[in-house]
């Protein structure tokens, strides 16, 4: 064993975490190296020094009035505005998470609201089509001006200088 894995090893034997043969290649190796013996004697004498120190111990109720004190803080912070403030200061994770939602919620939104309509209205166009499908005849389509015709018309119209707007009385309307 050398002795860079010999130094791990020894705080994990000192804790009692080290498996029954790494501990035992451990010792071997301390048997035949002073330098890592020394060093895990100095460790032995700490960790023995730490567990003579007692546990601290609260004395009389100042965990319970450290606990309404708490509680009395965060009442305090999630009022207002303050709630808010800590909102936007969450995690980019939970801003992801906020996103990710929001996403499923439009597009919900859209499943559920927008597309059921889509669907009617090219429903009730392929309807309305069958049904004037009969009536409209090739004749009627071409006496039907088409649309450059008419824009075209309307612009030479508006540019006519003999062509002036009034406004026309109806008779009492």
């Amino acid at each position: 064993m050398k002795c860079s894995e010999a130094r791990d090893l020894i705080l994990e034997s000192l804790t009692g975490t080290t498996p029954p043969d790494r501990r035992r290649a451990l010792l071997a190796h301390l048997q035949e190296c002073s330098s890592c013996r020394r060093e895990a004697a100095e460790k032995e004498e700490t960790v023995a020094t730490l567990r003579a120190v007692p546990e601290p111990r609260l004395q009389g109720d100042l965990w319970a009035e450290f606990m309404v004190a708490l509680d009395r803080r965060i009442a305090e912070e999630m009022t207002g505005w303050r709630w808010l403030v800590r909102l936007l200061r969450t995690p980019r994770i939970a801003w992801g998470a906020a996103a990710a939602t929001s996403v499923v919620v439009v597009a919900l939104a859209v499943i559920l609201f927008v597309w059921p309509f889509s669907q009617s209205e090219r429903a009730a166009n392929d309807d309305a089509q069958a049904d004037l499908s009969g009536l409209v005849t090739e004749s009627v389509v071409q006496s039907i001006p088409s649309m450059t015709t008419v824009l075209t018309s309307w612009k030479a119209g508006l540019s006519a200088p003999d062509v002036s707007y009034e406004l026309v009385s109806t008779g009492g309307r």
